[in-house]
């Protein structure tokens, strides 16, 4: 008999993985980044739209700068919480799965009335990536936390488009 219930119970998880992970186990919907809260739910993080904007540095060097109008993201992460994304890797144009996309991490500098940062490919806040499903995977930064403050992913092959943000506090 105990080995019905452990069969029973493996069986009603599977269920239960297939009914809150569309795309499969565990994979979330594609072209869109979720936030892992500690009750293992994915809640997609909202997208803003930015411009782009060329500065010069205090060292004379031409600078990209991301720039979203508003001074807080509506997605709010506590400071307590353990900060793990998950993103469906995207498929190429011959509908194979792309493996070496490298998502980016940035902290914004909060202004009056905008939130901005640089766009330096490779100087983002350093991430942890792992396998999440068949066919995603979970960033999360070094220690699963980050400070007070405004961020954003940055998702390549995505120029122009809406950027995911939030805040933590």
């Amino acid at each position: 008999m105990p080995i019905q219930r452990w069969v029973t119970l493996i069986v009603f998880s599977l269920a239960l993985c297939a009914q809150t992970s569309p795309g499969g186990a565990g994979d979330p919907e594609p072209g869109k980044v979720f936030f892992l809260d500690s009750s293992q739910s994915l809640k997609e993080l909202p997208v803003e739209t930015w411009t782009k904007e060329t500065r010069r540095s205090k060292k004379k060097e031409v600078q990209s700068i991301c720039v979203v109008q508003r001074t807080r993201s509506p997605f709010r992460i506590s400071s307590r919480d353990k900060i793990v994304f998950v993103y469906r890797r995207p498929l190429t144009a011959e509908g194979q799965e792309e493996r070496e996309q490298t998502i980016q991490l940035y902290a914004f500098e909060v202004g009056p009335q905008q939130r901005s940062g640089v766009i330096r490919p490779g100087h983002g806040i350093p991430i942890t990536v792992s396998q999440f499903g068949t066919y995603s995977n979970a960033i999360s930064p070094q220690g699963f936390s980050l400070a007070h403050g405004e961020y954003w992913l940055s998702i390549p092959g995505e120029a122009g488009h809406p950027i995911p943000t939030f805040g933590v506090d």
